[in-house]
């Protein structure tokens, strides 16, 4: 039977576990024909980027209960080194957040400057709009006022018009009356006298 040797890489987030089947077994080059001899190594790994290099364990000893409890000190460990990696300040977070934090406050100030400045513009608007209103209301005061005075005028003009109608009825021309010389009556400025009204046909 031909000798070989076959290697498998296990990785998670924090073990690097090698798994070699086969191969050189001891320092003379004897190599293993036993298909069941295996071999495991363990790679430890923590943020950092630093390695510790745990036990090599053959096919007996990975199935034996100290592996087992060795197994899983080291998920506790590594579970232990990763979560105080995570839980450490980074300087260089810190600093991105609170510059971050620092931007966003200065443009929160902006915004509100800005709104600050437009409320202002718009109550501006608002007093010119409502003086423009009272000079409105005004004007229209007054023409209302110019309405009544051109009614009235209007109605007196109407009024001295009928008059003016109604009076010629009693206007008499010089060449329809004859006066007599029959007296009715003396005043201090004149006298009456008869006249004899002789209407044109």
């Amino acid at each position: 039977m031909e000798s070989f040797c076959l290697s498998v890489h296990y990785e998670s987030s924090f073990c690097l576990d090698n798994i070699t089947v086969g191969g050189c077994v001891d320092r003379n080059g004897i190599f293993a024909t036993n298909r069941n001899i295996a071999m495991l190594t363990e790679l430890v790994n923590d943020c950092r980027g630093k390695c510790q290099v745990g036990g090599t364990y053959d096919s007996k000893l990975m199935t034996g209960e100290h592996y087992k409890k060795k197994y899983q000190q080291q998920l506790q460990t590594g579970r232990r080194i990763w979560l105080e990696e995570y839980q450490k300040p980074r300087k260089g977070d810190t600093a991105d957040i609170e510059q971050t934090v620092q931007t966003l406050m200065k443009s929160l100030e902006e915004k509100e400057r800005e709104a600050q400045a437009y409320h202002q513009q718009l109550e501006q608007k608002d007093m010119e709009l409502l003086e423009k209103d009272r000079v409105v209301q005004e004007k229209d005061r007054e023409l209302q006022e110019k309405d009544r005075e051109l009614r009235e005028s209007e109605e007196a003009v109407r009024r001295y018009q009928q008059q003016a109608l109604t009076d010629d009825h009693w206007v008499i021309d010089n060449d329809e009356l004859t006066l007599t010389m029959e007296e009715l009556g003396r005043g201090s400025y004149a006298v009456v006298t008869v006249g004899i009204l002789e209407a044109k046909e």
